[in-house]
């Protein structure tokens, strides 16, 4: 293999769990050419600096610039595939259009491969890490291999970083980092900002622990909220590679799934996920979870699946406003003291 194509249509946190896969086949194909279409713009940034790819592409999802992405690409590479967890019926006419020597995906059925070389079965049930370990294995062989996700961090950045930490006076203190938002499309999904607030009180009220609360852009009417009810040191408009770096030096996180989340599991701390439901109805963490050992789930249990679809007047999913502050609270304090 020569040239090789990505396709990722997702996210950041997206491709943070496609890392321990693109560690795979990088080792077995050391010497090849990889670049990656992405269709979210806001991740270029953040693609670039992995100084990973030969060539970094971008389109959005409209049809006509994918058809005319697809045509520009055509033909051009020995190995071409989605990462995993896109709608089969795209990947299969982007990939046809494609037109690469060799294709591979996932499949809703191991008899239909028809555009692919080789399939693996769509299973909703297991995790975005080991569906796109088992894609790459389809051409290089099982193989034991770290399935941790990985990001490089840039010094420069850490540097930064503890200059930050040394100015706020946070160097003799444990960081419980926080992210209480995510992307405006999944807003049903998010944990009531004042529940955060009383997390964010409580931890604070804790010797030895500061919080950090980190806001992104769609984060704006959240952190506006905790601005007002809490005393706590806020992050917004930093470089991804910047945040990264305070992420790295954070001894706690805690968010609703996302990309930042994600970013924490590379560093193998503990870390605490609030959830709700998704596209298999109320298991969402099987999927997208925190891959890490030191994951702490926290959700409403055992429930019939008609409740985790259940919404409430504000828009937000009834199992995240019916998970109270102090349920979470007790869970992280408990954790901590261990």
């Amino acid at each position: 293999m020569e040239k090789i194509l990505v396709i990722h249509p997702n996210g950041m946190g997206d491709f943070i769990m496609f890392t321990p896969a693109l560690n795979l086949l990088k080792k077995n194909f050391p010497n090849a050419k990889i670049d990656i279409l992405i269709t979210n713009k806001n991740i270029k940034s953040f693609i670039e600096e992995q100084n990973i790819f030969n060539n970094v592409f971008v389109s959005d999802l409209g049809l006509k610039n994918l058809i005319k992405i697809a045509f520009k690409l055509r033909g051009k590479y020995d190995l071409s595939f989605f990462t995993v967890g896109g709608k089969i019926w795209k990947t299969k006419i982007f990939s046809f259009l494609l037109n690469s020597k060799y294709m591979i995906g996932e499949s809703n059925s191991l008899k239909n491969k028809f555009p692919f070389n080789k399939v693996i079965l769509k299973d909703d049930y297991r995790h975005f890490v080991d569906r796109n370990i088992d894609l790459i294995q389809l051409i290089t062989g099982k193989e034991e291999i770290k399935r941790q996700p990985y990001l490089k961090l840039n010094k420069k950045s850490l540097d930064k970083v503890e200059q930050f930490l040394e100015s706020e006076n946070l160097k003799n203190f444990k960081i419980f980092g926080i992210h209480p938002g995510c992307q405006k499309a999944y807003a049903s999904r998010r944990w009531p900002e004042e529940y955060f607030a009383e997390v964010i009180n409580e931890i604070n009220s804790i010797n030895g622990i500061k919080c950090i609360v980190f806001l992104g852009p769609e984060d704006k009417n959240v952190g506006n909220y905790l601005k007002d009810n809490t005393k706590s040191i806020f992050i917004e408009n930093w470089e991804i590679s910047d945040v990264i770096a305070l992420i790295s030096k954070c001894s706690y996180f805690f968010n609703t799934d996302s990309g930042l989340g994600h970013i924490f599991t590379c560093f193998n701390k503990k870390i605490f996920s609030v959830f709700g439901p998704n596209q298999v109805k109320e298991k969402q963490e099987l999927r997208t979870g925190p891959y890490s050992d030191e994951r702490v789930i926290l959700k409403i249990e055992n429930m019939p699946k008609e409740y985790y679809l259940e919404m409430t007047e504000r828009g937000i999913f009834r199992c995240l406003v019916d998970l109270k502050p102090e349920i979470v609270i007790k869970e992280i304090l408990k954790e901590i003291k261990e």
